[in-house]
């Protein structure tokens, strides 16, 4: 999960629109927020209880989104976003998340949402007023890297361990 995004300086940018006179084509758009924070359920690391929440501070976030045009009504949309941020509890971890293929189903303000979809497990409560998407992804990625600490030693000393 993450929160507390906002939309850099430059905003949304249209970088590509094929629409026709006949309203038939897609537009590219991609935008990039600045600061947030992001959280990780511990239990994706172990067995439930094992491991605890993982906070922190997300340092890059993209959102690259095409909408698809037939005749003048939109078809569908579907987005690209890009994660990654450091771990609070671990300042030399860091992560790497990015979701493609997120194809939008739901979004507040085009009535109920779908009702095989879970409730959010943030503050949108599907009430006029919150804000809120629901999508599905076929290819999600998480790759969290960190770095091993190392001891000073000398080529001589390797040498030594081998002989």
């Amino acid at each position: 999960r993450g929160w507390g995004r906002k939309i850099d300086a430059a905003g949304t940018g249209e970088i590509a629109n094929t629409v026709d006179d006949y309203g038939t084509g897609y537009g590219d758009y991609v935008t990039n927020y600045d600061g947030g924070r992001f959280w990780i359920d511990g239990n994706h690391f172990g067995p439930p209880g094992s491991v605890s929440e993982f906070t922190g501070d997300i340092t890059y976030y993209n959102v690259a989104t095409r909408f698809n045009w037939l005749l003048g009504v939109l078809t569908s949309v579907e987005s690209n976003v890009t994660l990654s941020g450091w771990f609070d509890t671990c300042e030399c971890c860091f992560i790497e998340f990015a979701i493609a293929n997120a194809t939008r189903v739901w979004i507040e303000g085009e009535g109920a949402p779908p009702a095989q979809y879970p409730p959010f497990i943030c503050d949108v409560d599907f009430t006029p007023g919150t804000t809120g998407e629901l999508h599905d992804a076929c290819c999600i990625m998480a790759r969290v890297s960190c770095p091993n600490s190392t001891e000073e030693t000398s080529w001589g000393a390797i040498k030594e361990m081998y002989r």
